[in-house]
C-alpha cells in the first residue's frame, strides 16, 4: 500500500507551495476519468453540515491537499492526483472502536484501518478512490465519523 501511495503523492498536479489552487480547480485539471470521481467527493464533503473546506500545503509529501474539517477536528483530506483521486479519513483513537462498530462503514473501508497512518492520537485512513462506488463507501464513512464525533 505504501508504494501505491507514493504513485499518488509523486503525481499531484499541483506541486508549487506558494500558488495555491482554487477550490474547483481538480475539477477541470485531473484526467478526464477522475473528474467525476473528484466531484462526487468534494460536493459530498462540501455538503455535510457544519464542515469546512480548506486547501492547505501538506509539505513535499502530499503538497497542495484538500482539507475537511469539523470545528477544529479534521475529518478528510482529497488528494488529487495525475493517477486518479486518493483520500483519507482522520479518525481519532478514542473514537476507532465506536466509528467501526456503524454498518456505514463497509468492509473496504474498515480494511483501511489495518494500514494507516498514526498521527498523534489519530490515524489517517487513506485509499485510492478510482470510481463512484468507492466514493460513495468513503462518504458513507465520512457522514459515519462525523455522526460519532459530533454525539461524543
Amino acid at each position: 500500500m505504501e508504494d501505491r501511495r507514493e504513485e499518488f503523492r509523486s503525481a499531484n498536479p499541483y506541486t508549487v507551495e506558494g500558488d495555491r489552487p482554487g477550490p474547483d480547480s481538480p475539477r477541470a485539471r485531473l484526467p478526464v476519468p477522475h473528474r467525476q470521481v473528484w466531484a462526487a467527493l468534494q460536493d459530498g464533503l462540501r455538503n455535510l453540515p457544519r464542515v469546512r473546506e480548506t486547501i492547505i500545503w501538506c509539505g513535499e509529501g502530499w503538497k497542495w491537499s484538500w482539507q475537511y474539517s469539523y470545528g477544529d477536528r479534521q475529518l478528510a483530506f482529497l488528494l488529487p492526483s495525475d493517477k486518479g483521486v486518493s483520500a483519507a479519513l482522520v479518525v481519532d483513537d478514542d473514537l476507532m472502536e465506536v466509528w467501526m462498530e456503524r454498518e456505514e462503514v463497509r468492509p473496504k473501508i474498515r480494511e483501511l484501518v489495518t494500514c494507516s497512518e498514526a498521527k498523534g492520537a489519530s490515524r489517517r485512513c487513506w485509499t485510492p478512490v478510482l470510481d463512484v462506488d468507492t466514493a460513495r463507501d468513503f462518504l458513507d464513512a465520512a457522514k459515519a465519523l462525523l455522526d460519532v464525533i459530533r454525539s461524543h
